[in-house]
């Protein structure tokens, strides 16, 4: 089963009115002839019908076997069984293309309205269908356009095409849907599919997809009496279904699902969660979660989660929440000679599930995963030779949308900062052993006071200890005047006051800086505090 090759999800067809007038002088028991007229019943109203139109395909093709009997016959049987499941306040029409000439004619005019819309009446429609015989070719388009003009009333307009093949005669079915619904009576369609090969599903799917439909599939008579009853149903008053996943905006792309009925038949339909989706109450499941990003899909949802419980209720709007979702989008920096080519891999640190790995060929690629954690590592290629960067116990909380960067330039860049930085603090080893050298039993006090010169410009670190018993302590630094000193006054707390610090503990600290020449410029004098593990 080929899934979703085309738009995944149909938009909910607009409501339109249109408008009349009646003069002030017209008496009540006239106006309610009149709205008796229209609606069928003086209580009837207007703007609660529904009005169906069945189109239904009679052309040469249905009189093939199925299970030993006509296409026909069993289409005749299906659309009598749902007559009498309608509720009240529905209208409905007959109109059949495809039997009235037969092939050799070539007649793309074959199509007639052979019961007009109105409340049932299951003896027209057993006297109208029990002569059909299938004859000619497939006016499909034609028969849309003509049942335009079969709408003559208010209400809710909806076309249920019964088909089990496409256009014959040149014209574009899908052109006329998109034109029903963007005129003022804005007709759905939904198709019925029966016995309809891939191929010309695909084709036929643009109906409903163009006009706010749905596509229903049969194979044999009894799904196609129950996916008749389902378009009845939905034609009538559907219920609603939206997925809900905090993480996607509509400027990033939305997840979407294929929709089953309960004994697994796909409906060619998806939920989403870029709008909600009318359906015909009732049970459903959802399979084969994916995703649709910037425009494209990306069917890439490694591990199928399917949500077997979706009840959809008349007039009710349902939300499920993708609660076992996460979102990743993997952005690749890559060096100026590397490949596009590029593998991520994905271990899944609590062990529940395997993901397989992903090959791709862009700079950004957006994957949908169960929420957990996960160890990710990202590989491409370099000339001859891979290089990977890895990103550990990645958390993915469930509807979250994570970012993650894999920059192989930086890895670079950092590299080289990092050998350039050992050898600088290489040769300043070197450097201070030879300062030192002839002086190494001195203390930093006792060389900073023979030698000043050799601390012109540094800085001068004054550590101060906390002991248990007594706080007070410290030293005097002499401080020359002809050059500058930073000096950096540390204080450390034993591990058993480690208490100290979590609280808001306030130390006095005194530093005395004295002058050789007697006088301090306190100008140059700089008090900073910087709180960390160490205070």
């Amino acid at each position: 089963m080929k899934f979703l090759g085309k738009k995944a999800f149909s938009k909910i067809g607009k409501r339109t009115t249109t408008s009349f007038f009646l003069a002030r002088r017209l008496s009540l028991p006239l106006f309610g002839l009149i709205l008796s007229g229209l609606c069928g019943t003086p209580s009837k109203s207007c703007a609660d019908t529904t009005n169906v139109m069945i189109l239904l395909d009679a052309s040469g093709s249905m009189a093939e076997m199925i299970e030993g009997r006509c296409k026909i016959e069993i289409a005749k049987e299906a659309i009598e069984s749902v007559l009498y499941q309608l509720p009240p306040g529905v209208r409905i029409g007959l109109r059949v293309y495809g039997h009235l000439s037969p092939k050799e004619q070539h007649n793309c005019l074959d199509s007639r309205l052979e019961i007009p819309l109105d409340f049932v009446d299951s003896g027209a429609y057993a006297q109208a269908l029990k002569p059909l015989r299938p004859r000619g070719y497939t006016p499909l388009a034609y028969s849309l356009e003509q049942a335009k003009n079969d709408f003559g009333v208010r209400g809710r307009n909806v076309i249920i095409c019964v088909t089990d093949g496409i256009e014959t005669c040149g014209g574009d079915p899908c052109a006329v849907a998109d034109s029903l619904r963007k005129s003022h009576l804005s007709v759905v369609i939904h198709v019925v599919g029966f016995d309809v090969g891939d191929a010309d599903r695909e084709i036929l799917m643009c109906i409903p997809e163009n006009s706010g439909g749905s596509y229903f599939s049969a194979q044999n008579p009894e799904q196609l009496k129950r996916v008749l009853h389902e378009a009845l149903e939905l034609s009538v008053k559907p219920g609603y279904l939206r997925l809900a996943f905090a993480g996607v905006r509509s400027n990033v792309g939305y997840i979407f699902a294929g929709l089953f009925n309960a004994d697994n038949h796909y409906l060619y339909k998806s939920a989403t969660t870029a709008m909600a989706v009318a359906l015909a109450p009732g049970q459903y499941k959802m399979r084969n979660f994916s995703m649709r990003v910037n425009g494209d899909y990306d069917p890439y949802c490694p591990e199928k989660v399917n949500i077997d419980t979706v009840r959809i209720v008349s007039g009710q709007l349902t939300t499920i929440a993708l609660d076992q979702f996460a979102v990743i989008k993997a952005e690749i920096v890559r060096p100026e000679k590397a490949s596009r080519q590029t593998w991520l891999s994905f271990s899944d640190v609590e062990k529940r599930h395997v993901v397989p790995d992903r090959d791709f060929n862009t700079d950004l690629e957006t994957i949908l995963l169960r929420a957990g954690t996960y160890d990710l590592t990202c590989t491409i290629r370099i000339a001859d030779k891979t290089k990977s960067l890895s990103i550990a116990r990645q958390v993915l909380l469930p509807q979250s949308y994570t970012t993650l960067i894999f920059d192989f330039t930086q890895e670079k860049s950092l590299w080289w900062l990092w050998a350039a930085l050992s050898a600088m603090g290489i040769g300043a080893v070197i450097l201070y052993l030879k300062k030192a050298k002839g002086d190494s039993g001195l203390t930093a006090m006792e060389e900073f006071a023979k030698y000043p010169e050799r601390f012109k410009g540094k800085t001068v670190t004054l550590e101060l200890r906390i002991s248990n018993s007594d706080r007070r302590c410290g030293e005097v630094i002499p401080f020359w005047s002809y050059f500058p000193v930073e000096v950096n006054v540390m204080i450390f707390v034993p591990m058993r006051l480690a208490s100290l610090k979590n609280l808001d503990t306030r130390y006095k600290v005194v530093v005395t800086f004295v002058c050789q020449s007697g006088r301090l410029d306190s100008g140059n004098v700089m008090v900073s505090f910087r709180r960390g593990g160490r205070i």
